[in-house]
């Protein structure tokens, strides 16, 4: 099995860093690939009117049934968006923190949080 390894930026509530992951080719495939395509695919055709397409009672309190076409639908495409939990595949090899001053030096377009800007805007 052909493996590889996948560098990112991250962001959370410890700052930023640089998140290195090895990754198995067909995992990767998987996740980007076929499931961001297949998530597109899936909300373009994704309906309001598929939510009355039901076999169980609607939820008063959201107004659809958990039990309905529409809902099948929507947790298909969350699936799909995460790879099929591909994503639970990759193994860490290495976490390194970095500063905002790095990332706005080496990798300028890296948008929101890195630019300074306000995530309200």
């Amino acid at each position: 099995m052909m493996k590889f390894n996948i560098a990112q930026l991250v962001h959370g509530k410890d700052g930023s860093a640089v998140l290195i992951e090895e990754v198995a080719l067909r995992d990767y495939l998987m996740e980007y690939v076929v499931g961001d395509n297949l998530f597109g695919l899936l909300n373009w055709v994704h309906r309001d009117w598929m939510y009355s397409v039901r076999w169980g009672p609607e939820d008063p309190e959201f107004g659809f049934a958990e039990k309905s076409l529409g809902a099948k639908l929507f947790s298909l495409a969350q699936w799909t968006a995460g790879g099929f939990g591909a994503y639970r595949k990759a193994r860490r090899v290495a976490q390194f923190p970095v500063s905002y001053e790095w990332v706005r030096e080496h990798m300028p377009d890296a948008g929101w949080p890195w630019d300074g800007t306000d995530d309200n805007e």
